[in-house]
């Protein structure tokens, strides 16, 4: 049997398209999503509500539910939602100009805007998050040190988060069907005084070239460092790290290297 639901009339699956939506058309996962954290007498955000399925799941479980939502033809739906249930606030705006106060977030992020709005997140006094993301960037928020998807991303999220797969979703889940499959991720923010002292400038030379070992990472990175290959190639040197491959580096690896770099 098929459990999706209709979606109700809106803007149509060509324009969907044309501003990168998908709507979730599943009811069995967005019940994995709900029920991905605790949400009694939480004030919740919701990045993206759409025709407002998510929306109704989090109202009935959180004490109050914030939704930005960017597309003038959608709000509609969810202002008829927030007058049924009375504990939702529909923002219209663009959710990186809006402020993320709430402690707990929810967000189908579009694709081209997936990283600024991660950034964000991270950046906020978040404590947890469930979201839902292209396949391809999910695994690369959560791939672990030596794995073919251990990127600048993954360090940056590591770095402050502890970042777990809650579900994959079909793309067939979703109206329109898109080209690609997706994944649903939880972020539980690390405390202040646990996220290390990373050196971004590093970490980013570094992982331009990251099936490198780290003596030809950084020399290669030389002009983006402001340093002399020979002085990288020589502190590269005397580290314990200078023969490793980038993508193989740990997070307490990188923070050796960044405290070394700075002395």
């Amino acid at each position: 049997m098929d459990s999706r639901r209709a979606r109700p009339a809106g803007p149509s699956p060509a324009r969907a398209r044309s501003r990168g939506q998908c709507f979730l058309n599943s009811p069995t996962i967005v019940n994995e999503i709900v029920e991905a954290l605790p949400l009694k007498g939480k004030n919740v955000l919701e990045i993206g509500g759409g025709h407002g399925e998510l929306t109704a799941e989090l109202a009935d479980k959180a004490k109050n539910v914030r939704v930005i939502e960017s597309d003038p033809e959608l709000i509609p739906f969810l202002e008829k939602l927030a007058r049924k249930k009375g504990n939702i606030e529909v923002v219209e705006g663009d959710a990186l100009d809006e402020p993320f106060g709430e402690k707990t977030i929810f967000g189908n992020l579009p694709y081209y805007i997936s990283t600024p709005l991660v950034m964000k997140i991270l950046d906020s006094s978040f404590t947890s998050a469930v979201l839902m993301l292209q396949k391809e960037f999910g695994e690369r928020m959560v791939a672990k040190p030596g794995s073919k998807n251990y990127s600048r991303l993954s360090v940056a999220v590591a770095s402050r988060a502890v970042c777990e797969t809650v579900a994959y979703v079909p793309a067939e889940c979703f109206d329109p069907v898109p080209a690609v499959d997706s994944i649903v991720v939880k972020l539980t923010a690390l405390p202040k005084s646990k996220q290390p002292n990373l050196d971004d400038a590093l970490v980013r030379a570094l992982f331009q070239h990251s099936g490198q070992n780290v003596r030809n990472a950084l020399s290669h990175s030389a002009r983006e460092l402001g340093r002399d290959k020979k002085e990288l190639r020589e502190f590269a040197d005397s580290t314990s790290y200078a023969s490793t491959r980038v993508r193989d580096l740990s997070i307490n690896a990188l923070v050796e290297l960044s405290a070394a770099l700075r002395v």
